[in-house]
Parts: structure tokens; C-alpha cells; sequence
């Protein structure tokens, strides 16, 4: 069964469970009810990890590449590739929404601002942050989440990471890039964007 949005639950159980003082209420139709609010309800994710790895840095935004999956469950999140930094998301249903969760660290000389971007299919986002980073051994942590009601399919979802300036090699270590699939009252396909205040 598809994913359904809260209202399209309710709507369900008007009509599939009417008061039953006339037997029309069966055990399929009790069944299916269950089903569809588990499929609605269940927990899906996709996610890559970065434990330490060094990845060279410039002005023209470049894919974050990651060294290991944390979680792929299809068939929503159909791909998770490590080496392209890319996490898909399939759609099984007119419903998909995505929460993406960022945080890591990263490491370079001193006071040069690295920026993480949120791309979808190739197109960036405005989900970003940038952070200054501090010299050998001191860690500056990037840390934001997105939703994303986009009805696109699929949605291929990789983080770009920049500086101002050319040049350079950035340490990036214990960096998770999670998405999963969240329920909503209802469905209106849009990106939600803009950094978070």
C-alpha cells in the first residue's frame, strides 16, 4: 500500500469504517485501514558517513564524497552511493516527504569559510550553511536540516561544498547526511527553502 497524508487517513476510515449497525465494517476493510495507516506511518531513511577523509576544496561548488552508507531501505531510497555522495529517493506514491538532517564536522587553516550546500538533482538549494574554520585540530561543525515537499522523481539528493578562495585540502570527520521520509497533515509539492534563522 502507499504512503497517504493524515487527511487522506481520515478520509479513509469515513468511509472504510462506518458505524457498523448494518455489518459493513469486515475484516478486510479493517485490515486494509491498519495497513495503509503502518505504510503511512513506517520509517524509511537513506544515509551516508564520513568517519575522516580529506577532500580538496575550491571555488566551484564540488559533490561532498562519502566513505560508508549508514542506511538504505527500497524501495523509497533506492540509491545510496558513498563514492557520488548521492542519496535517491524513488517515489512509490503522489506523497513524499523528505526531512534532511546535516551535521558534521570539518577541519583546514585558519579562517577560511567553507560552504555546504543542499542539491537536488543537480540544483542547488537555499538549505546551506558556512562555517570559518580554525587551524589544524580545531573542528567547525555544520549542522541544519531541510524538508522537502518536492513531487519530483526521483529526487537525488547531494551536499556541494565550496570556499571563497581557491585552494586547499579540508579535513571533514564524523559527517552524517541523513534523509527520511516523514508523515504530513497534507501534501502541497513545493521545496521549503531558505537557511534556517
Amino acid at each position: 500500500m502507499p504512503r497517504r497524508s493524515i487527511e487522506q487517513l481520515l478520509a479513509q476510515a469515513q468511509v472504510a469504517l462506518p458505524d457498523n449497525n448494518t455489518g459493513l465494517i469486515s475484516p478486510a476493510a479493517v485490515r486494509t485501514m491498519f495497513t495503509d495507516f503502518l505504510d503511512t506511518m513506517e520509517p524509511a531513511y537513506g544515509g551516508l558517513l564520513i568517519t575522516s577523509r580529506a577532500q580538496a576544496l575550491t571555488q566551484t561548488p564540488a559533490v561532498l564524497v562519502f566513505q560508508t552508507v549508514i542506511v538504505a531501505q527500497p524501495p523509497e531510497w533506492a540509491t545510496v552511493d558513498p563514492a557520488i555522495g548521492a542519496i535517491q529517493r524513488t517515489r512509490d506514491a503522489p506523497l513524499v516527504v523528505t526531512r534532511v538532517t546535516v551535521n558534521g564536522d570539518v577541519e583546514g587553516a585558519s579562517n577560511v569559510e567553507v560552504t555546504c550546500v543542499l542539491s537536488r538533482n543537480g540544483v542547488a538549494t537555499d538549505w546551506r550553511e558556512t562555517v570559518s574554520t580554525r587551524g589544524s585540530g580545531n573542528l567547525s561543525t555544520f549542522a541544519f536540516v531541510a524538508i522537502d515537499s518536492s513531487d519530483s522523481d526521483p529526487s537525488i539528493y547531494t551536499l556541494m561544498v565550496h570556499t571563497p578562495t581557491s585552494g586547499g585540502n579540508f579535513t571533514f570527520s564524523n559527517f552524517t547526511f541523513l534523509c527520511e521520509n516523514i508523515p504530513v497533515r497534507s501534501f502541497t509539492p513545493v521545496l521549503v527553502q531558505g537557511a534556517p534563522a
